[in-house]
């Protein structure tokens, strides 16, 4: 039997430390490997995990020095012959990791698989985060940039479609592990994500296994990303090899703590880092794909995007001078009124204090009803002629 090293840094917080390690326990795949590295903890969490008496987990101690030089020491420690990803806050489904060892034994040519990830918002509902992202997210920004190259072939209804290329029904192998779930209709979809990774994050870490020779090819994690360096390590695995989902439940996010508290860290894109992460996704995008292609309409009008959301995310915190710069970018290339309208709206504020309370007033007038934002677009039209807009 093979095994599977897992990677799970840990910061504080033991109970939602101590929730993510019952369901590795969980797993009905017993032959694994658990690296725990306990990136700085100041509270009993370190003590806690010390006492753990399982030989399959490895405590490793490093003062804090963030998410992915902890994954990197993870990864450098692990023996197994698979790797897996697990985030303290998260936690696995008992079938995941059978699940994707199946399915290498079915597909031994395979290099990566990943399965669903979803939200657990509390109170008994969920959401099912890709399936939203490539759904709704993704769909109404091709919309935004006047794009088609997400569109379904006429009779399709299936928005995973839009991104892998191929669905096919599970086989037998599949059906036995998942005969022992409540989850029925599962397809294995598969193709080369790469080209896509252009609209934003496809797959997550907390979902997806991968091979030891696919670990060895993609490296370690990019530390000069202090926020976003998953999404370039999986942009990057998935540009070295096809990627596989099975579409049965593998991972939850939790939005809350075991007994409804909040988490230990805010989430990277909008809590106090969401600045530093929207940079991150923007150099990431000018790495991996402008810069080999700046010609491409569709390029330079999703990194319009990114620039935008750099934008916005600057101007929350006060940054006017760096959100300009970005706003001054985007509205080269982006349709609509929006990032023009914005633009000049941080011009016309010049202290940091009126651009931040400027923005807010902008943001909240997108909430209005759409015959009084029609009145609210031709004024600023108008204003915008007078100011050479």
């Amino acid at each position: 039997m093979s095994r599977v090293s897992i990677i799970m840094p840990t910061y504080n917080r033991a109970d939602t430390i101590m929730r993510a390690l019952g369901s590795v326990r969980a797993q009905t795949f017993p032959d694994w490997e658990l690296h725990l590295i306990d990136d700085g903890s100041t509270d009993e969490s370190r003590r806690m995990l010390a006492a753990e008496r399982d030989p399959r987990i490895k405590l490793h101690l490093q003062d804090h020095r963030g998410v992915n030089e902890a994954r990197n020491k993870g990864l450098a420690e692990s023996t197994g012959d698979y790797v897996a990803f697990l985030d303290s806050d998260d936690e696995w489904l008992p079938h995941h990791l059978e699940l994707c060892l199946g399915f290498f034994k079915e597909f031994p040519q395979e290099q990566v698989v990943s399965g669903e990830f979803w939200v657990d918002l509390g109170n008994g509902a969920f959401e099912k985060h890709f399936r939203v992202s490539m759904g709704e997210w993704f769909l109404r920004l091709a919309r935004q940039i006047r794009s088609t190259s997400l569109d379904l072939a006429p009779g399709e209804t299936d928005d995973y479609l839009r991104f892998y290329e191929s669905r096919k029904e599970v086989g037998q192998w599949a059906n036995e592990i998942l005969d022992r779930t409540p989850y029925r209709e599962v397809f294995h979809y598969r193709g080369n994500l790469f080209p896509k990774w252009r609209w934003g994050f496809l797959m997550a870490l907390q979902p997806t296994v991968m091979t030891r020779e696919a670990m060895r090819a993609v490296g370690p994690f990019d530390t000069r990303y202090v926020i976003a360096s998953d999404f370039g390590y999986l942009a990057k695995l998935c540009r070295q090899y096809p990627a596989n989902m099975l579409s049965a439940p593998s991972a939850l996010k939790h939005e809350y703590g075991p007994k409804g508290s909040s988490l230990a860290e805010e989430h990277l894109a909008t809590g106090k880092t969401a600045g530093l992460f929207a940079k991150d996704l923007l150099s990431w995008f000018e790495e991996l794909f402008w810069q080999d292609q700046p010609r491409d309409p569709e390029l330079a009008r999703l990194r319009g995007i990114c620039q935008l959301y750099a934008a916005r995310t600057t101007l929350q915190s006060g940054q006017r001078e760096e959100a300009l710069h970005y706003l001054e970018e985007a509205a080269k290339v982006l349709p609509g009124l929006e990032p023009i309208a914005l633009k000049w709206l941080v011009k016309l504020t010049p202290h940091p204090t009126a651009s931040r309370q400027a923005y807010r007033l902008f943001e909240r007038a997108k909430g209005v009803p759409d015959r009084a934002r029609g009145r609210v677009r031709s004024a600023l039209r108008k204003a915008l002629s007078m100011v050479g807009g």
